[in-house]
């Protein structure tokens, strides 16, 4: 009887398919991109935030590999994600800081290192004083 249930709870869980949660996704992500595998990365990313459009830190990795592309509007819009969904979240606020450099508007990019100077990041006061004299 037991091997019964357990074939007719395996038949299920096949049909219904293995979802990971965006969590695993993003943790992915994160080793992906720490790896230098940046395709592996975004794929992971893309799929953490289909899985759910509200894990603001899968929007910030796949900001990041943005940003490091150079895709800075990419960035920016990712990194505005992030910002509305986790307001105090003072990384995105330096990413999209950057990425704004990036495109010149340094009035933007000053505005976002001082927020995240605000939340204590110390990156973003050297930002300051490099950048919004």
């Amino acid at each position: 009887m037991k091997i019964v249930l357990l074939a007719a709870f395996l038949l299920v869980f096949a049909k219904l398919g293995y979802s990971q949660s965006a969590e695993v996704l993003c943790n992915k992500g994160n080793y992906f991109m720490n790896k230098g595998q940046m395709d592996s990365a975004m794929t992971c990313f893309n799929r953490a935030i289909e899985t759910d459009t509200t894990y603001y830190k899968a929007y910030h990795g796949r900001a990041t590999i943005y940003l490091a592309a150079q895709k800075f509007s990419e960035a920016i819009k990712d990194y505005s994600t992030v910002v509305r969904q986790k307001f105090n979240y003072s990384e995105a606020f330096y990413g999209r800081g950057i990425a704004y450099l990036g495109i010149g508007k340094n009035d933007k990019a000053c505005l976002d290192f001082q927020e995240a100077m605000n939340f204590g990041l110390k990156e973003a006061k050297e930002a300051m004083e490099l950048y919004c004299r």
